[in-house]
């Protein structure tokens, strides 16, 4: 599919061989463009694309428009030889090698441009050919800073191929669009497929990953209900209960029938109601945060089930290049580099307001210092331990409505009261919020503690649909 060296032959022919080099940028990491001007009213752009398997090389007229983007080799290349001259362009030996060579009489350099199929390089090397810097690096084959490009290594093959009837005009001279739009076309095609499959892959595993998980916190169960169970009737029936037993058998009005509890014998009857309570508790607790978990796992497998559809039918690169971001932050695997913030929980309330909620004590410290701006606003469940709730407001005015009641719900539910019961147990609570500006830090080292000022109080009226709606926005 490359070119091959009469076609490379014939259309570096039709360059403009010298001008000054005005600019080289690389728009991916197999492209390198050298814009130059021959003359004082044309500017052209040279590209040089190794695209495995799609080598290629042509002009046009140069965009003024067009982002100069950059890469490691053409930041290097703009330092060291940027407003230099360009002084020719040639094949060495009908080898699919061209040789770019820039500089002035007193130094030149050699811009190698290796387009074999697959592996190609581009090379910066002085007059020597000692080469100074590579697109790519072979060591094994002697392309690495400081090697030899040698010339007499090059060997040539078959010279006798034709030039394609799709890049010649009705003169029969090459045509630079021609080629230019030819591999424009099957290179989108192949990153494209390529892309797809990539996708595809990665999106069922993590769809199969997610299902399994699932349906394992589907078969775990609740079960609470049976300690809850043990531990009402041997509260109802202590007195006819003897201390130190290994059962008890009572009669339950529920089910109209004696059942047998069982008992630990080295403890008393209040200490067994007491020990099913608590396990009553423990259990509930496991439940709801399965629960949650399972709610925010579906939420997700849904989303990546989405984007898995829409890949396999979708033949837009760009679609394809959203989709994978997306794909990247669902699965948690973006870079943290790239600044996306990587502490506190962030959900989407009603106006498009956005609000964090913190993880831990240290998590809210880390979101009062680098997140909450002064007319942002706090909240916080009144009389129980609990997560800081931040609501931006970039209009500096009134908080919206609807949203402020949703961030209560985020304090209690992201709360010990929420903790202590389960979530359909929860009727309301108080929850006080302000905004930062009159939040005050006492002087102790205790993470997360602050002092609000000024404060308004918001009784809940805690409604599950609201918080559920809520969850499903976490971002």
């Amino acid at each position: 599919m490359s070119l091959n060296c009469n076609e490379i032959e014939k259309l570096i022919n039709t360059f403009p061989q010298t001008g000054l080099i005005r600019h080289f940028s690389q728009p991916d990491n197999h492209t390198l463009i050298i814009t130059y001007q021959p003359s004082e009213n044309e500017i052209f752009d040279l590209i040089i694309c190794i695209f495995d398997g799609y080598n290629h090389i042509y002009i046009r007229p140069t965009d003024s428009l067009h982002e100069k983007q950059q890469q490691n080799f053409s930041r290097y290349l703009n330092s060291h030889c940027g407003l230099s001259m360009l002084l020719s362009v040639s094949q060495i030996k009908l080898s699919r090698i061209v040789d770019i060579k820039l500089g002035s009489d007193e130094r030149c350099f050699h811009i190698i441009c290796r387009m074999w199929g697959a592996g190609s390089n581009i090379l910066l090397t002085d007059d020597q050919y000692t080469i100074i810097e590579c697109l790519r690096r072979y060591p094994k084959r002697g392309e690495w800073p400081d090697e030899t490009f040698d010339l007499a290594d090059i060997h040539v093959g078959r010279t006798d191929y034709a030039v394609r009837e799709d890049f010649s005009g009705n003169d029969g001279d090459i045509l630079n669009d021609t080629v230019r739009h030819y591999f424009h076309d099957l290179i989108i095609g192949v990153q494209t497929d390529r892309l797809r499959k990539t996708l595809v892959t990665k999106a069922a595993a993590e769809c199969a990953t997610l299902q399994k998980t699932l349906n394992g916190i589907d078969k775990a169960g609740d079960g609470s209900e049976r300690y809850l169970t043990y531990g009402e009737l041997i509260k109802n029936n202590a007195y006819a209960i003897a201390d130190y037993q290994d059962s008890a058998e009572v009669f339950d009005y529920n089910t109209n029938q004696n059942i047998t509890i069982p008992l630990d014998p080295k403890r008393t009857v209040r200490q067994n109601m007491q020990f099913y309570f608590d396990k009553y508790k423990k259990t509930a607790e496991a439940a709801r945060l399965a629960e949650e978990r399972s709610a925010m796992l579906k939420i997700k497998f849904d989303e990546i089930n989405a984007i898995l559809s829409e890949a396999q039918t979708t033949d837009r690169l760009k679609t394809l290049t959203d989709l994978q971001t997306k794909l990247t932050i669902l699965t948690g695997k973006a870079q943290s580099r790239s600044g996306e913030i990587t502490f506190g929980r962030k959900f989407i309330l009603s106006g498009n307001t956005i609000a964090f909620v913190s993880k831990n004590a240290k998590d809210a410290d880390q979101l009062l210092k680098r997140i909450a701006k002064g007319n942002d606003y706090w909240f916080h469940i009144r009389d129980y331990a609990g997560s800081h709730v931040i609501v931006k407001n970039n209009k500096s005015g009134a908080i919206d409505p609807t949203a402020k009641i949703q961030a209560a719900h985020l304090a209690l539910y992201f709360s010990q009261l929420r903790t202590d019961s389960n979530l359909d147990a929860i009727t309301d609570g108080d929850v006080y919020f302000t905004q930062i500006k009159y939040l005050r830090k006492p002087n102790t080292n205790t993470p997360g503690l602050v002092f609000p000022t000024q404060e308004k109080n918001i009784k809940v009226n805690f409604k599950k649909k609201i918080i559920m709606d809520v969850l499903s926005t976490r971002q």
